[in-house]
């Protein structure tokens, strides 16, 4: 309790003025409160001067004054980055202490950018005449084509191969191998874990580790490095998982176990990078009443042809041991594609399903996902009940899981009662729902949403969502769900909001006729749906009525079903029907593939539209900060947009007012996005490649890059890395920085 509580100071005054306080109705009492709240914020204000005379304890406002004190000059802040300064800050005198090694460089990087780096010191993979007195008998000039391994890695931050002398310079990532040059490679995407989660069956005993089906290499779970001591290896990184590991580690353990010998352990020991569950029983389990597989009963091999007419899965092998079954291998898994398959021969049934634990690359904190989504959005007005705590005493909380009272969501929709101001529909597991919903909307709030607190949960719809409104007050929320299915709304309502959720776009796997496209919208809303809201999310094409209210899109992926398909298919912004325009629009900080057709672009913010943008209204709105497509775009007025800017500037130069056709051609060519991956799907999905033009990737209005990753402010951080290495870099050395993801 506090020294200043109410009541403790109240008890400490004389008691005949406590009695006559009470009688004349307790105006003093009421001074003494509001004089105890005030001590208390000062007492509390105390604590934390306490608190924030140390780096690990302090505020974050306090972080950049302690840096000061210990000469850390020339570091932006990355408030909005999802990682703050103070491990480089705790860190400086540890790096001062051992500066200019390899071990400092490496976790420099990593507490600068917030990014997991390994460094390579280049001169050690270069081909040199040899001394007797310092033999390296690894350092060979021409390659060993029979170690498959380090064929595999080569041109990588883990080769052992020797080269040629580079004489390029490393700090603009031309060349690489020479005596003063040092390389820092960076993985910018992150691994994302995924829990019991049911994975997709294609059938024939085929599955994906992919709720939905789709094809994606599986990750690493990192292991954290104990000490800064040590240089990060593939276990310590977020790297796709390499099949000739895993086949490795688990062929050497098999042997291990014939031999009677305790096998190592590095990515199947405690804490294994897999889990697979084969679940025999007729309605779904408890996962945690289910034992996963031993790793070596698990197999590593190419499931790539598995669609190839005749293919048939591997053959399960036994390993006796005195004449007793040892183990007997049963799944087959492809780390490449996500991809497993029951072996020929296994004993048993086929599972009535399969719980897999994976974990996959992801480039941000977007869409469905096990993230905490309890931060605060760049652009949320209002925070979500997304936890049993931010309830309110009138919010009726619904729980469904497939072991629990309510095992469909459907059921947890026929609970809804008029009466209710607000209903939180909350979805306790990882499972995936086949089913389609049917919403009716008859007045008050509404909100499915997945479990974030104690677990972050990211379960999975396989269905449609019709939504009938029939109030103007009604708002329908949807957070931290993939959807593989379409939202139709009709009726009146007030507002659809869409948070931290993936509805599919592109194509999937459907279970009758394969893989299809969706050639319908992932959201079609009419004219009595008020307004639209989609953050941090990720969607297919958007058809709405021209006569809705709002559009607004925030920090999120609009994607038409495929950019290679005819016009009307084409579009990822429109109006009900091809050929209207969809609703007065708002978009921020948005990468959309697909053309844009609206009544009104109100305003459009660090947006990549890589598709012509046409608005119907064009005195009134505004683009800044964005990429539009020169040709067959009609927008509003712009400022600071590309490729204008970059035209304008070249013909600044030149001294000109306007560039004839081929300058103006090359500077399009050029001053374009670039993608990682426009395929859904995959790990680098939407990410700005690192040889997207400078215009772009620093474009946006703080100088960090356009499009739905501009919260990750990565040029800031690569900046504050190169200025970081100004200071704790040898003299006569030069480094160079490589992205891996």
């Amino acid at each position: 309790m506090s020294a200043y509580d109410a009541d403790k100071l109240y008890q400490l005054l004389p008691a005949i003025y406590r009695v006559r306080d009470e009688q004349t109705g307790g105006q003093l009492r009421a001074l003494i409160e509001v004089i105890a709240s005030q001590a208390q914020v000062m007492e509390e204000d105390i604590a934390r001067l306490y608190d924030n005379w140390f780096i690990e304890t302090c505020d974050p406002w306090v972080v950049p004054y302690i840096g000061d004190l210990l000469g850390i000059r020339g570091m932006r802040s990355l408030a909005s980055a999802q990682f703050s300064l103070r491990s480089y800050v705790a860190n400086a005198l540890a790096y001062r202490q051992r500066k200019g090694t390899a071990l400092v460089l490496e976790q420099l990087a990593h507490d600068v950018t917030g990014w997991p780096a390994r460094v390579v010191e280049f001169f050690q993979l270069l081909t040199t005449s040899q001394n007797i007195n310092h033999l390296r008998p690894g350092n060979l000039w021409v390659p060993d084509l029979r170690h498959a391994d380090d064929m595999e890695l080569l041109g990588g931050p883990f080769e052992s191969m020797s080269h040629s002398a580079d004489v390029r310079p490393v700090s603009t990532g031309g060349g690489r191998y020479n005596i003063p040059n040092i390389g820092l490679f960076l993985w910018r995407l992150k691994s994302y874990r995924l829990t019991w989660v049911v994975a997709y069956s294609h059938g024939n005993g085929r599955y994906s580790f992919s709720p939905i089906g789709v094809d994606g290499p599986l990750f690493n779970k990192p292991q954290t490095e104990i000490e800064i001591l040590h240089l990060a290896d593939e276990p310590n990184l977020p790297c796709p998982l390499r099949s000739r590991l895993l086949f490795e580690e688990l062929e050497a353990r098999r042997s291990a176990l014939v031999q009677g010998s305790t096998p190592e352990s590095v990515y199947f020991g405690d804490d294994p990078v897999l889990e697979i569950y084969l679940d025999f029983s007729p309605g779904p389990s408890n996962p945690e009443d289910l034992k996963s597989l031993d790793p070596e009963e698990i197999i590593i091999c190419d499931l790539s042809g598995w669609d190839s007419p005749g293919w048939t899965s591997p053959q399960s092998q036994k390993y006796p041991k005195a004449g007793d079954l040892l183990f007997s291998t049963k799944v087959a898994v492809d780390a490449d594609l996500g991809r497993l398959a029951i072996l020929s021969g296994f004993q048993h049934q086929q599972p009535s399903r399969i719980l897999v634990s994976y974990s996959y690359g992801f480039s941000g904190d977007m869409g469905g996902g096990q993230y905490d989504r309890l931060r605060p959005l760049l652009s949320s007005e209002e925070p979500l009940p997304l936890s049993s705590e931010a309830l309110s005493r009138a919010d009726v909380l619904i729980p469904v899981s497939l072991n629990g009272k309510i095992k469909t969501i459907s059921d947890a929709l026929n609970d809804l009662k008029p009466d209710d101001p607000r209903t939180i529909i909350q979805i306790e597991d990882n499972q995936t729902y086949p089913e389609d919903l049917s919403i009716a909307m008859d007045g008050g709030d509404l909100v499915i949403q997945s479990a974030n607190h104690p677990d972050h949960m990211r379960p999975t719809l396989v269905g449609n969502l019709e939504v009938t409104g029939g109030s103007d007050a009604a708002r329908l929320v949807i957070s931290g769900l993939v959807i593989a299915g379409r939202i139709y709304i009709t009726g009146s309502l007030a507002e659809l909001k869409i948070v931290d959720c993936t509805l599919v776009p592109g194509r999937w796997p459907a279970a009758d006729d394969g893989a299809v496209f969706l050639s319908q919208p992932s959201i079609m809303a009419d004219a009595s749906c008020k307004k639209l809201r989609i953050e941090n999310s990720i969607t297919g094409p958007l058809w709405l009525h021209e006569e809705l209210a709002d559009l607004v899109v925030r920090d999120s992926i609009i994607a038409s079903s495929s950019p290679m398909m005819e016009e009307g298919f084409r579009r990822a912004i429109t109006g009900r029907e091809e050929a209207k325009n969809g609703p007065r629009t708002t978009i921020e900080r948005s990468t959309i593939f697909g053309s844009v057709y609206v009544k009104e672009l109100a305003l459009a913010s660090e947006v990549i539209f890589n598709h012509p943008v046409s608005a119907q209204r064009r005195q009134s709105g505004c683009i800044r900060f964005s990429y539009i497509p020169d040709e067959g775009s009609l927008t509003p007025r712009r400022y600071h947009c590309q490729p204008d800017l970059a035209l304008a500037n070249l013909a600044r130069e030149k001294g000109i007012e306007s560039l004839d056709e081929g300058e103006k051609a090359l500077v399009l060519s050029v001053v374009r996005p670039a993608f990682t991956s426009t395929r859904y799907g995959d790990p680098g999905y939407a990410q700005l490649s690192p040889y997207c033009a400078p215009e772009i990737r620093t474009g946006g209005t703080d100088g960090s890059e356009m499009g739905a990753f501009s919260y990750l402010m990565q040029p800031q951080r690569e900046s504050n890395l190169r200025a970081a290495l100004n200071e704790y870099l040898r003299a006569g050395l030069e480094a160079g920085i490589f992205y891996v993801t």
